[in-house]
């Protein structure tokens, strides 16, 4: 906590630096602020009754979007996965022909490589 630093104010600080983190792509930098936003959120449980709605607010703001960055993450690794997954079955009912138009001569692989 800085000088001076209310447990509110710490832990807005630390929830911008989380969502500008993700929305960076750097979640190298996760592994460090998550263990610091934890211990502010005890702090923040003890004082949270005398803290101003307006900074409540906008942590509350901040953790929405947060939350709305690990959700589109989601989705974009479901997608991912999903993109392998389709990929990597083998698909026997896929018909290839060689360059001189005859039916089965050629493999996927080899299909892949001249694309």
């Amino acid at each position: 906590m800085k000088f001076g630093e209310s447990a509110g104010k710490k832990l807005l600080r630390l929830v911008v630096q989380e969502r500008n983190a993700l929305k960076a792509g750097a979640y190298d930098r996760l592994e460090k602020i998550l263990p610091q936003k934890e211990s502010a959120l005890e702090d923040v449980r003890v004082e949270c009754k005398r803290m101003p709605p307006r900074e409540v607010n906008e942590i509350f703001n901040v953790c929405r979007d947060i939350d709305n960055l690990y959700g589109a993450i989601r989705l974009g690794l479901s997608a991912a996965h999903q993109r392998i997954q389709s990929l990597q079955v083998q698909d026997d009912k896929m018909l290839t022909y060689d360059l001189n138009g005859k039916l089965g001569q050629g493999s996927r692989t080899s299909i892949i490589r001249k694309i």
